[in-house]
């Protein structure tokens, strides 16, 4: 089930244009040329998140599971070094030169790769620009810290992977909708950011806060339900933005079997998909991909697609993630 803004926003990916193939003979199919939204949706293309943590409140912590300090830091991971661990590894290689402040977390990409027992998440966030409560996706953050209990010797906690995420779900828990979700099982909201502040240009944006013990930590993990909201360090995230731009198939012409679609106005450098159906009143989510690429650095492309010309119609659109 999509939201009305997903639907809208597939609006603006989907192409205007809207080509067929008809009876072997080509067409444009008019009625179709035309999207109903014009809303100025942007992607986030790059990022990263400072963190500055508080030791003392940190040392504060968890004082229903033993005498504080419970928790202190003993190591922390950017993005670089913890792709290139497993978790065994985030557990037990000893660093030194760590520190609570000034741990930078970047932005993750459209698509990761993880180890075996690794949990980074991709960036899958758009939003209509003036309005980034009314997102879709959520921002994935590469970094990993690491937390003595007990000084090693109940083992060590891990808190990273993280995506920056927005939902009004979060009120019921005293938070401001903006939360770090930990992607580390056991998986949940780590912190709820508290008194944010939103700054936001025609090609960034920037959101920072006071990070705050989660209701799920402070209650299912230390068994300190008085931690719950603690504020344990500050949160700055800064994103660069990219219109999502709407790809167009500017001309078809026919070789042989073969059709050649050449398209443009898509994002440079950003891959895109050949979709295709006989029935034009499908759902757009259950055309069937006929091709993939890449849009050149002009945001310009060109497939070579075998048809049956014997179909009745077949109709072909470019979609852009």
């Amino acid at each position: 089930m999509t939201s009305p803004l997903q639907e809208n926003m597939m609006k603006r990916i989907v192409a205007t244009g809207v080509w067929a193939v008809v009876g072997g003979i080509l067409a444009v199919h008019a009625s179709a040329a035309v999207l109903s939204d014009t809303t100025d949706v942007a992607k986030v293309v790059a990022g990263k998140a400072v963190i500055n943590y508080s030791q003392s409140a940190w040392e504060s912590l968890a004082s229903g599971f033993a005498t504080p300090p419970v928790l202190t830091l003993s190591a922390f991971f950017n993005q670089a070094q913890a792709n290139n661990l497993a978790q065994s590894n985030l557990l037990q290689d000893v660093q030194t030169g760590y520190s609570y402040s000034n741990q930078i977390y970047a932005m993750n990409g459209e698509t990761v790769t993880n180890l075996p027992t690794r949990y980074t998440q991709p960036t899958t966030f758009l939003y209509p620009r003036g309005n980034l409560t009314n997102h879709v996706g959520s921002i994935g953050l590469g970094g990993v810290a690491r937390f003595a209990v007990l000084g090693g010797a109940y083992g060590n906690l891990l808190y990273g992977d993280y995506t920056l995420q927005y939902s009004t779900n979060r009120f019921a828990r005293g938070g401001s909708g903006w939360y770090l979700y930990a992607n580390i099982p056991p998986a949940a909201a780590a912190f709820d950011l508290a008194n944010v502040s939103i700054a936001e240009t025609t090609n960034s944006f920037v959101i920072s806060g006071n990070l705050g013990v989660s209701w799920e930590v402070a209650n299912l993990l230390y068994s300190t339900p008085s931690d719950a909201g603690v504020i344990v360090g500050t949160f700055k995230f800064t994103g660069y933005t990219a219109a999502l731009t709407t790809p167009v198939i500017k001309q078809v012409a026919r070789s042989g079997n073969s059709l050649i679609i050449r398209a443009t106005n898509g994002l440079p450098d950003s891959v895109f998909s050949v979709i295709t159906s006989t029935n034009l009143t499908l759902p757009v989510e259950q055309w069937g991909t006929t091709a993939t690429g890449v849009f050149d650095g002009g945001g310009t492309s060109s497939n070579s697609i075998s048809v049956d010309l014997a179909e009745p119609a077949r109709f072909f659109r470019i979609q852009q993630p």
